[in-house]
């Protein structure tokens, strides 16, 4: 028999329903940190929004401007700082997804550790 086999037939029914409580807890607690997380991110995606709403806006009055012939030297540099705010939102909500999976798996390789769950002593 292996480690893990033995861990488990040692457990009784009590010792099982404790450690289905504390996993329960552990993933409740997860849930939370987890539902902060996409608020900040939906918060990030409502602003990206609003940035390529305002880059459209800009892109309307260039060609405006360009079709009047006057001067869209302003407008450029407007439409070159919201694609680099865009840019920077894009990149912004893609390391708070990435930090959001590493934590998960460290929060998960934590409790399996600490609880001797891999079947070390």
């Amino acid at each position: 028999m292996s480690v893990k086999q033995d861990l488990y037939e040692a457990a009784g029914p009590l010792d099982i329903l404790r450690l289905g409580l504390r996993v329960l807890a552990s993933e409740l607690g997860w849930m939370l940190k987890n539902s902060l997380r996409e608020l900040e991110i939906h918060q990030l995606r409502k602003r990206l929004d609003q940035e390529y709403l305002a880059l459209g806006r800009i892109v309307e009055r260039l060609t405006q401007e360009e079709s009047q012939a006057g001067d869209s030297e302003a407008a450029r540099g407007e439409q070159e700082l919201s694609l680099g705010q865009i840019a920077f939102l894009k990149q912004e909500m893609a390391l708070l997804r990435g930090e959001r999976d590493r934590a998960r798996c460290e929060h998960v390789r934590r409790r399996v550790s600490k609880w001797n769950l891999d079947g070390t002593t």
